[in-house]
């Protein structure tokens, strides 16, 4: 059986034991595979809040599957959307977002004629605009590079890929199934925060200064996952998701 023909299943079999779980003290909240067939889904008090091009389809590499679909619409030469908004129903320390991630062939980060940043998840508060909003972005690098997006001390805007890797979406990714897992740990007034980035079990990058503002919260009730595309895409991309989790540590 080829990679891309992979079935969810089988794949989250294949990835036991390879670390793709909570952080240590860290409750599991939510859990979803999406087998209802719609974003109904709610658990301990967590639940969607709404989305952009998002909608359960049957699995196209597994028959017998439903997963979440991101659509974003091609373009000429213009930005795209699609995400997934939910609330954590409290407010927590720490956070973990996993998720089975499915690129298809047919991604391509193209450089745009403006910026080309693409949003990759979001963590806030109670405000959007709350100065400790962390998440992280994807651009044009060996496909798609990630870094972590945070408000840097004395700035009042959120700055984007303060540090990155390459290849987090590279050639081999295209067409499979991948695990992906971020941790997150909000900063205090004496400890800086972090953020983690694991795909198929390892450790991908990471950054361990994430500042404390004055005046801000430290803590994570809301988010979202993927989000707006400055980039755009020259076809219709459709990035697949199952089996997402949410953990979190008061």
């Amino acid at each position: 059986m080829s990679d891309a023909l992979i079935t969810t299943a089988s794949f989250t079999a294949k990835l036991q034991g390879l670390g793709c779980g909570n952080v240590g003290g860290s409750s599991l909240l939510f859990s979803d595979n999406f087998e209802s067939g719609d974003l109904s889904h709610t658990e301990n008090g967590v639940f969607y809040t709404g989305n952009a091009n998002v909608s359960v389809i049957t699995d196209p590499t597994d028959g017998a599957n439903k997963v979440a679909q991101f659509k974003y619409a091609g373009n000429v030469d213009g930005d795209a959307w699609a995400e997934l908004r939910f609330d954590l129903g409290d407010q927590y320390s720490v956070v973990t977002l996993e998720w089975d991630s499915y690129i298809p062939a047919n991604y391509l980060h193209r450089d745009s004629t403006g910026v080309d940043n693409n949003k990759f998840f979001r963590l806030w508060p109670t405000d959007y605009g709350d100065l400790q909003k962390v998440g992280a972005s994807l651009r044009r690098n060996a496909i798609s590079s990630v870094g972590e997006d945070y408000v840097l001390t004395g700035n009042s805007a959120i700055s984007t890929q303060v540090t990155s890797a390459p290849s987090f979406i590279a050639a081999s990714d295209l067409g499979v199934w991948r695990a992906l897992k971020v941790e997150v740990v909000a900063p205090t007034v004496s400890v800086d925060g972090s953020i983690k980035f694991y795909k198929d079990g390892s450790l991908f990058h990471s950054a361990e200064n994430i500042a404390y503002h004055a005046g801000g919260t430290a803590g994570y009730r809301y988010g979202y996952l993927w989000g707006w595309a400055n980039s755009g895409f020259a076809v219709d991309t459709d990035i697949l998701m199952d089996n997402l989790k949410f953990y979190g540590s008061l």
